[in-house]
């Protein structure tokens, strides 16, 4: 939760650092994790393929949000797909 607290916090610095990333599928994880919960309750399956890019520097924080974004914007597509009032 700590971690979580002190990406928040940077996510909002005007001064931000990259930050190295030894494997790009940590960020990926890290957005799943969040909103792993969400997409599985409305059935959908995050399928991962995609090759290993290994030593980055990137705000990862901000990668993190992106994916977050994606994610959030598919749920919500998924939800009004799977509504009956759409059919």
């Amino acid at each position: 939760l700590s971690h979580t607290i002190d990406d928040f916090r940077n996510f909002f610095k005007t001064n931000k650092e990259k930050q190295f990333i030894p494997d790009l599928s940590q960020v990926v994880e890290n957005a799943l994790n969040l909103m792993g919960k969400s997409l599985e309750n409305n059935q959908i399956r995050v399928i991962k393929e995609f090759d290993a890019i290994k030593n980055i520097l990137i705000y990862a924080n901000e990668l993190v949000q992106v994916l977050i974004n994606l994610m959030k914007n598919a749920n919500e597509a998924f939800g009004k797909n799977n509504d009956p009032k759409n059919y």
